[in-house]
């Protein structure tokens, strides 16, 4: 039986994987959907590396950390603000970081 939503499951897991990707947070504020969305819209950039992690900020803001992780300490990648607006989930560019370890 599918998931159309997290409230289900919110107050049980502190996270859940949703077509391979991992989604934390207030993953309630969240559909499965939505989740379909924001990995479409990272997918759409040019050397867009793999997805490790989606962190729901709230309904209408996630974190999408994307990279690479070859030992514990060798990785680097970037985390994307992806923020909804009037329906769609939309790259905020200007809020993006790269990360290192």
């Amino acid at each position: 039986m599918p998931i159309d939503d997290f409230s289900a499951v919110s107050q049980i897991f502190q996270s859940i994987t949703v077509h391979g990707v991992e989604v934390s947070g207030k993953i309630i504020s969240v559909s499965v959907e939505d989740v379909v969305k924001i990995v479409t819209a990272i997918n759409k950039i040019d050397n867009a590396e793999p997805i490790l992690l989606i962190t729901v900020l709230s309904e209408t803001h996630v974190e999408v950390t994307t990279g690479v992780v070859q030992d514990p300490l060798t990785g680097g990648g970037k985390i994307y603000s992806v923020k909804k607006v009037n329906g769609e989930w939309i790259i905020d560019y200007e809020d993006t970081s790269k990360w290192v370890s």
